[in-house]
């Protein structure tokens, strides 16, 4: 199901679990709560939007987890959505954010700038301890990880999906 909703990402099937359906989640959202209870969340599948209800979680590490989904009973459907990301749409999200603090959403995909010059984009943001981490792309496919800190990262121009990079001497040499 395709449409103009927006959806906010929360979370990666990174695998299954057992041959039951189960699958292990990899949870990117601060608000892990969205996966309990009989929560609506949407799977992308090759760029489509499909609706399943949660129909159990449990947390097996701080980011991980591992979930159930109403019409995934066996591997072969678990396998089948594996590599997908799991998103709740835009208004379901109630989350009031702190100044400086950004949905995923915003920032995966923005076109990177470093020396005023188009370097990449955005491809995911990874949890690495105390600040959050860019993956980005080049058109050469070549894969860099920048800090997402004030002093290497501006935000000035994210309402045009555009970051600007500073990063320190080396780090994408």
């Amino acid at each position: 199901m395709t449409s103009s909703k927006e959806y906010f990402r929360i979370g990666v099937i990174s695998g299954i679990h057992g041959l039951d359906g189960c699958l292990k989640v990899h949870i990117i959202t601060d608000f892990p709560e969205r996966f309990s209870g009989d929560v609506l969340v949407y799977v992308n599948i090759r760029g489509h939007y499909k609706a399943f209800t949660i129909t159990g979680f449990t947390f097996a590490a701080k980011r991980t987890g591992y979930m159930y989904l109403e019409g995934i009973h066996d591997a072969t459907a678990a396998n089948a959505i594996k590599g997908c990301g799991i998103f709740i749409e835009a208004c379901d999200s109630e989350v009031t954010l702190e100044q400086n603090s950004f949905h995923y959403s915003a920032i995966i995909g923005c076109q990177v700038y470093y020396n005023n010059t188009l370097f990449g984009h955005v491809t995911d943001i990874i949890h690495t301890g105390a600040a959050d981490t860019l993956a980005l792309r080049t058109p050469e496919g070549k894969e860099y990880l920048i800090p997402f800190v004030e002093s290497m990262v501006s935000t000035n121009r994210l309402h045009e999906g555009i970051l600007e990079i500073f990063p320190i001497e080396g780090l994408i040499e």
